[in-house]
């Protein structure tokens, strides 16, 4: 499974036409429902999208963790009658809100340009994880963030599990062992 996708089917385009800007609304699943919540949407026709990341664990077990954990996106269309959604297994309530000219909720809507940067931030997180399965030890990186950007180091070790590595710097013309996330490295 890829990091950050939907775990029952990738995303698939709306049917329906769309305005200048699309929606989504937030739905809240019950408590580690989110699987079962996701497949009764999609029965329904419902387009979901369910950001969910790859952790490995010290023991090199690999878990699929929520990015967002019990929240689900659905995709808002006014064809589709969103408060069924609310009825349906693994769901727990959907996110309201109450318009001030309206005593009926409407769902809290996230513009579609958010669900896109969700979207670019995990494959962010899907590249740091190729990153660190690209660095072993000899390995030589470039820091590409903070304040000792642009300098190389040689990896000595992993740390945490698809997260830091140490590296070994020259710095004013002196060896120094340092900790970096693989986030902000990159393979020279």
């Amino acid at each position: 499974m890829g990091l950050c996708a939907n775990p029952a089917a990738e995303m698939a385009e709306p049917y329906f036409s769309q305005n200048s800007e699309s929606y989504w609304f937030c739905i809240r699943s019950k408590p580690r429902r989110e699987k079962v919540a996701v497949a009764s949407l999609q029965a329904k026709g419902f387009i979901t999208f369910f950001p969910v990341f790859e952790e490995i664990k010290p023991d090199r077990h690999r878990a699929i963790r929520p990015l967002f954990p019990n929240y689900i996106f659905v995709y808002y269309s006014p064809d589709q009658y969103w408060a069924n959604a609310a009825k349906l297994k693994g769901v727990s309530r959907i996110l309201t809100y109450y318009p001030a000219e309206s005593s009926f909720p409407q769902p809290s809507l996230v513009k579609n340009s958010l669900i896109e940067d969700i979207k670019r931030m995990c494959g962010e997180i899907g590249k740091s994880q190729n990153s660190y399965n690209k660095i072993n030890v000899g390995t030589k990186v470039r820091i590409t963030k903070g304040p000792f950007k642009h300098l190389e180091g040689v990896c000595l070790s992993k740390v945490d599990a698809g997260q830091r590595v140490r590296l070994l710097l020259s710095i004013f013309q002196r060896e120094t062992e340092a900790t970096f996330y693989v986030s902000d490295l990159e393979v020279v």
